[in-house]
């Protein structure tokens, strides 16, 4: 009694913990005196000192700066340049390999051919590279690449137990919130919160809000499979009630945030996200949640109509241009279908296929041919690195998708469990995302995603092997 008592008493304190942690980081966005970037720099850097001793939370320091920081780059000696979240990556690298050693890492047995195919993923994008760029894009391609494969080690790597996972996933969950709220806030300019952005002077295009990310798309990407993931969590009850309740305001206050970035894919990417969690549900759970999905659904077309907002706009002519850069896309696959083209050179020779193209179609779309990517990861990965790569990058969701359907079915613990179902949609959401948007060169959240998805797998398989030891120890 005593020790469910001390057990209560420690879950209450960490309760408390978070709802401090999101007041105050909306208390001193708004009124503190250093400017919102100092404050997230200050927070990646707090965390990350705390993370010298306890890796776990040096992954929790690259987990916001990923939700705030995500493009800074920093001016390093000699002119070199490098991204924070590269950096990050690195220095974890650094202290997982001082604090565990390579004999001491644990990724759990389903981690080895995730990280084999994505070694392939990378190795082919490497060859592509040097075969249609040169060593300068190459190595430039490779930071980011490299730094993800880094990432689906090193997550897993990180999360020893439930507590570190819990941990991981309560920092992440606070921050999004917040930022959500921020977004809401921004909108209707509520305590003047419309001059509180990351980045000084930020100019709200079509009433587009950023939170506290650096860009409304952005913020965007992040929420869309967050809000599957954390509704699971608390539609299988995977923790205690004083905390669900928590996780049910984070996910209302992320679905709000996330409508008033009016990124279009984003909403329909959650919801897709959502409903794929349908046949993984009970019985007696799934018509409510069809149910509050098509409610939602229908608010948001009726509000956005009624606003004349972004999302219901049809003067809007960006989502119909996409269809010539994805033309152009499948026209350099056919012709470069082995190496594609390279890295960044997307705009300049999409441009030579401007002729192949109805001409009356593009005098009205065809604008940004020529000055942006795909934006289709699958359009990008096949020009850009060869039809070879598109087939390994899908054969890693493949096979991700897999390993959290067995998590899902393997453990007994309810957290564990929803975030597995939860990862699921969160993919889902990411992946409808990534067919409107250039996610995979905008943000590393593809490899993140990934290696939750083994973190958590880790954890379940550990379960599962230590139930049959007990098993075995019974009938000897």
């Amino acid at each position: 009694m005593e020790v469910s008592g001390q057990t209560t008493r420690q879950i209450d304190r960490r309760t408390s913990l978070l709802v401090v942690a999101f007041i105050l980081a909306l208390a001193i966005w708004k009124l503190g005196p250093i400017t919102p970037l100092q404050l997230a720099f200050f927070v990646v850097g707090a965390l990350f000192l705390f993370g010298l001793k306890k890796p776990v939370l040096a992954m929790a320091a690259f987990l916001v700066s990923l939700l705030t920081l995500n493009n800074y780059i920093l001016a390093a000696p000699f002119g070199i340049e490098i991204s924070l979240r590269v950096l990050l990556v690195l220095l974890i690298a650094v202290i997982v390999w001082k604090t565990y050693g390579l004999r001491g890492l644990e990724l759990g047995p389903s981690a080895k051919r995730v990280i084999v195919v994505a070694l392939i993923f990378v190795a082919i994008t490497v060859i592509a590279n040097l075969i249609n760029t040169g060593w300068d894009w190459t190595f430039k391609d490779l930071r980011q690449t490299g730094a993800g494969l880094l990432l689906i080690v090193l997550i897993p790597a990180v999360t020893r137990d439930l507590r570190d996972l819990k941990t991981l996933c309560g920092l992440a969950l606070v921050v999004m919130a917040a930022s959500a709220l921020v977004a809401v806030m921004q909108h209707f300019n509520i305590l003047g919160m419309n001059d509180r952005t990351l980045i000084a002077g930020y100019t709200n295009i079509d009433n587009r809000m950023p939170g506290m990310a650096q860009d409304p798309l952005d913020l965007a990407f992040v929420l869309a499979p967050v809000v599957p993931a954390a509704l699971f969590v608390y539609l299988n009850k995977g923790t205690r009630a004083n905390v669900r309740w928590l996780i049910l305001a984070a996910v209302i206050l992320m679905v709000l945030g996330m409508y008033f970035t009016y990124t279009r894919s984003a909403v329909i990417a959650a919801a897709l996200g959502v409903v794929t969690l349908f046949l993984l549900l009970p019985k007696h759970l799934r018509f409510k949640l069809l149910l509050g999905v098509l409610v939602v659904a229908l608010l948001v077309v009726l509000i956005s109509q009624a606003h004349q907002t972004r999302l219901a706009s049809s003067e809007d002519v960006s989502a119909q241009s996409r269809i010539v850069l994805r033309q152009a896309g499948y026209d350099i696959m056919r012709d470069h279908p082995i190496w594609g083209i390279g890295a960044y050179k997307f705009p300049d020779i999409s441009v030579q296929y401007a002729s192949q193209l109805d001409p009356s179609v593009m005098q009205i779309l065809g604008k940004d041919l020529g000055l942006l990517q795909p934006h289709n990861d699958f359009v990008y990965v096949g020009a850009c690195y060869g039809i070879p790569a598109l087939v390994v990058y899908l054969l890693i969701l493949g096979i991700v998708l897999v390993t959290l359907l067995r998590s899902y079915r393997t453990t007994r613990r309810r957290f564990i469990k929803g975030l597995s179902a939860g990862l699921i949609g969160a993919l889902v959401a990411y992946l409808v995302n990534a067919y409107y948007h250039n996610c995979l060169i905008s943000m590393p959240l593809f490899w993140v995603l990934i290696g939750f998805s083994l973190a958590v797998a880790k954890l379940a398989m550990a379960e599962k092997k230590m139930q049959q030891e007990v098993q075995t120890q019974s009938r000897s």
